[in-house]
């Protein structure tokens, strides 16, 4: 029998790529503004995880703190720029092309945590490079297909947020 959070991990898989595509399909379909798909998309997800968690175990102080505001601002514009991405590219090389996450969190922790790459590190990070050139070289319009700056604009949102995270009073004990 599989593990439990094994079970998990492949329902969430699949519900982030349903959801992923529905968006793109949505955009073409009805011809919606991106932005405010998006929007429409994390009110939602928002209501659902409240009403899963029930309104009143809302703790309070998370909502007074500035960084909590300027985190969740970040992954709406993230989910904004993903969306926007959409129109530009399929939903299967919009994904792919999110890996360009990882090297811009690397960047991101060196530059906040000092934190230097290992050697035995190079060869994934030349990896995902070619990979990352070989995908954009396929996309329709090459190197300057706008699903690209906004992809970039998207995980570096989600970085940013991240980092900004780590350091959250509400984050500083766990």
């Amino acid at each position: 029998m599989l593990p439990s959070a094994v079970i998990l991990a492949g329902v969430v898989v699949v519900a982030w790529s349903v959801l992923t595509v529905s968006i793109r399909a949505t955009l073409y379909g009805f011809a919606f503004e991106p932005w405010s798909l998006a929007l429409a998309v994390q009110i939602c997800g928002g209501a659902v995880l409240l009403f899963a968690a029930g309104i009143r175990s809302l703790p309070l102080e998370p909502i007074r703190r500035w960084a909590t505001w300027v985190i969740g601002g970040l992954r709406v514009v993230t989910t904004c720029a993903f969306t926007t991405a959409l129109l530009h590219a399929s939903a299967g090389q919009v994904s792919l092309l999110t890996t360009i996450n990882v090297l811009i969190a690397m960047v991101g922790v060196f530059v906040v945590f000092r934190r230097r790459r290992h050697l035995g590190e190079v060869p994934g990070i030349l990896i995902m490079i070619a990979g990352l050139i070989l995908l954009v070289d396929h996309l329709d319009g090459g190197w300057s297909n706008m699903a690209i700056r906004f992809v970039i604009f998207s995980e570096t949102s989600v970085v940013i947020a991240s980092l900004m995270a780590e350091r959250h009073p509400d984050n500083l004990g766990n």
